[in-house]
């Protein structure tokens, strides 16, 4: 949900979106920037330039958080999607990189030196050393060293032995996957696996979950970053969302498709029909409704929260209530679900619900706070809908006006809220639209959406042929 910005506002969101542009565009053109142009003066002159930016975005920031109650933060989308979490982290990379470059510009500095005391340094011819694969070949590279340095006559003894030759080799920050000079998160070997095959790697590897940095768990991590998803102590690529839906989905598109399989080596006659034939489909579409709510401290915050008949409590998020910023009650409880699994509630709070379309309308309740997400993000996908086809929704106040957008659900109204909110009036349209049932938060949706497919041929078949003739209807 997006609120009307003031023209201060306004003017503070555009500077940190330029803000960010700057900081973006600086890390493409370092990527493309030729070697021989990357001298220490440059890379120092570009600290300086990004130390800049970054003192003018977090001047720009907390302006605009003064300027921004609390409860209205959630409104702006600089707020709702954590963009300053996001751009603090890709100052930390650009400076990391190249202090970096830095170091390594320092180290080949110091090889190149010629020394003051002794000898002048001889050249020595560069040794190629194959990647470890397990195994120590002695022999081969003892053979390979003396052939080129002790057994070549253009080397004289002091540069044999000389031993201001040994390599210096600067470490470098090398992907534990790909072995390219990138962090792992940068990674796009890693980036194409799925949630759960990046965990397994990162367990396999003994990896910090939250910086993906060894030596370390991620209990005693010391970056301050996690993930901006859930908040929870591990990196974003690694949140693994619920799925049982979107698996459900695709286990029946597979049968789907195996019976098509089946239907093709078949012996019965085929059939050949228009490409634009669409299989029906349809949509389950859960009750979602706005609802203002405010503690007893007067904090108040618009959330998103479902009506669900078929639960026992009501239930808030870890987000919203520290949204609410409200005092918790300690409790000891279990969540008992679908299936028997079991999840620990340890706090509740006490709020009051507010109608935005009845203003008279106040709803004292107990809301237990939720560890986890209540549940994903719903509807999982934008559901296209036109009052064309539901001409029964039209004139009515909706409770939640954006039922078919995907969005966070904050809360969760129980049974007990049910009784108090529903009304009598229920509107029930034609097959494959939702029925509207008035509550004192506003019209709720629910039901089964059939998907809008385009009109079917009409099979007609003879002995020998299939003929296809357009419906009428």
């Amino acid at each position: 949900m997006s609120a009307t910005l003031t023209s201060e506002q306004q003017k503070l969101v555009s500077s940190l979106e330029d803000i960010n542009l700057l900081l973006q565009k600086t890390q493409g053109n370092l990527k493309k920037c030729p070697k021989e142009r990357l001298t220490r003066g440059y890379i120092e002159t570009k600290l300086q330039t990004i130390d800049g930016y970054w003192r003018t975005f977090n001047t720009t920031h907390q302006d605009l958080v003064k300027c921004t109650p609390k409860t209205k933060r959630n409104e702006i989308q600089y707020f709702e999607n954590e963009d300053y979490f996001a751009v603090e982290d890709l100052y930390s990379c650009l400076v990391g990189d190249l202090r970096d470059m830095l170091s390594m510009l320092s180290n080949s500095t110091d090889t190149q030196k010629p020394s003051n005391h002794g000898p002048p340094r001889a050249n020595l011819p560069s040794v190629e050393l194959r990647n470890f694969n397990g195994s120590y070949d002695w022999p081969m590279f003892r053979d390979m060293f003396s052939s080129l340095v002790h057994s070549n006559p253009s080397l004289c003894n002091e540069a044999k032995s000389s031993p201001g030759n040994k390599t210096d080799k600067s470490s470098t920050k090398s992907c534990i996957m790909c072995n390219a000079e990138h962090l792992l998160c940068h990674c796009k070997e890693f980036c194409k696996l799925q949630p759960n095959e990046r965990n397994e790697f990162i367990k396999k590897n003994k990896l910090c979950f939250n910086c993906l940095k060894s030596g370390h768990s991620a209990r005693r991590c010391r970056n301050r970053m996690s993930c901006r998803r859930c908040n929870r102590r591990h990196h974003t690529l690694l949140h693994q969302p619920s799925s049982r839906q979107s698996d459900n989905v695709e286990t029946k598109q597979s049968q789907i498709e195996d019976e098509q399989k089946k239907a093709e080596h078949s012996d019965k006659p085929k059939v050949a029909l228009a490409p634009t034939l669409v299989s029906k489909r349809s949509l389950p579409l859960l009750a979602t409704a706005l609802v203002q709510v405010r503690d007893r401290e007067g904090h108040h915050a618009v959330l998103r929260a479902m009506v669900d008949l078929g639960s026992q409590a009501n239930f808030i998020s870890e987000r919203a209530t520290q949204l609410l910023q409200t005092k918790r009650s300690t409790i000891r409880g279990t969540i008992t679900g679908v299936g028997g699994t079991q999840t620990a509630v340890s706090n509740v709070i006490q709020v009051q619900l507010l109608s935005r379309s009845e203003k008279e309308v106040r709803i004292n309740i107990k809301a237990y706070l939720m560890p986890t997400e209540l549940t994903s993000h719903f509807p999982s996908k934008t559901i296209a809908c036109s009052m064309e086809a539901w001409p029964h929704l039209r004139g009515l106040t909706l409770a939640d006006p954006s039922f078919n957008s995907p969005g966070r659900i904050d809360m969760l109204l129980g049974v007990e809220v049910c009784a108090q909110i529903l009304k009598a009036e229920i509107m029930k349209g034609p097959p494959g639209s939702p029925c509207a049932q008035n509550t004192s938060l506003g019209w709720i949706l629910f039901g089964k959406i059939q998907a809008q497919t385009p009109k079917l041929p009409r099979l007609r078949e003879n002995k020998d042929t299939c003929e296809t003739e357009k419906s009428d209807t």
